[in-house]
């Protein structure tokens, strides 16, 4: 714990997360400039997370409930983040709560403070081509925007690379994540043989290495709604 030194203003306080003082603590918020500017990043983090109304009804990890598979799967998915730097992919079945653990996991790394998003497969390569300008810049700046954040969900990720650059620039922002050791986390409705055939060897070995291929095989939470709602 940071030592609680008095403020030289008021000589009482103290920043409430810090603990440290500062002449602006006479502020509401009872935040230091530093742990202010923070927070109101963090507000501009979840902002832009990509997370959709849909997948923001359960924002933490006890919020997951499921059966002994899936909460298997959120545990390990939970130690991944604070553990590694590498990839993790989760496959399966549809509706099986994929893009809502990743969603939590999007929120817990920003509410640790570190910049996190994630975003469909399609969307991603879209963005690549719309930054297309002809002389190499535009994939520079494509990879440098999409690397930078220290947690990156790839939602669909079993959509076929339609193209030799796609099937180029995709792996080589993974292997620039890993490289800086910043966590990505893979998210597609296919089966294991698939996942290797888009993923390719080398993102599934450095899966393996840490994070590993978490087959999603449980029942649909949408169909045991439908069967909930029927009487079944």
């Amino acid at each position: 714990m940071p030592n609680k030194r008095p403020c030289a203003i008021t000589s009482e306080a103290a920043c409430r997360i810090c603990g440290g003082d500062d002449p602006t603590l006479g502020a509401p918020d009872g935040l230091c400039r530093n742990c202010r500017a923070l927070e109101r990043a963090k507000e501009d983090w979840l902002r832009a997370s990509g997370i959709t109304p849909r997948h923001d009804r359960f924002r933490t990890w006890p919020d997951l409930h499921g059966p002994e598979p899936y909460m298997r799967a959120v545990e390990r998915v939970r130690k991944f983040l604070g553990v590694s730097g590498s990839i993790v992919a989760l496959i399966g079945n549809c509706g099986t709560g994929k893009t809502q653990l990743a969603c939590v996991a999007v929120r817990a790394a920003i509410a640790a403070s570190r910049e996190a998003r994630i975003v469909t497969c399609v969307a991603l390569l879209a963005d690549l081509k719309g930054r297309y300008g002809g002389d190499g810049a535009a994939d520079s700046e494509w990879l440098t925007n999409w690397a930078r954040r220290w947690l990156l969900v790839i939602d669909e990720f079993g959509i076929r690379l339609d193209t030799d650059w796609a099937r180029v620039m995709l792996p080589t922002l993974l292997d620039q994540r890993y490289a800086t050791m910043r966590p990505t986390i893979l998210i597609g409705n296919v089966t294991r043989e698939q996942f290797v055939d888009t993923a390719g060897p080398s993102v599934v070995d450095r899966c393996n290495e840490d994070g590993g291929v978490i087959v999603c095989d449980w029942p649909s939470f949408r169909q045991a709604k439908v069967a909930r709602d029927d009487g079944v």
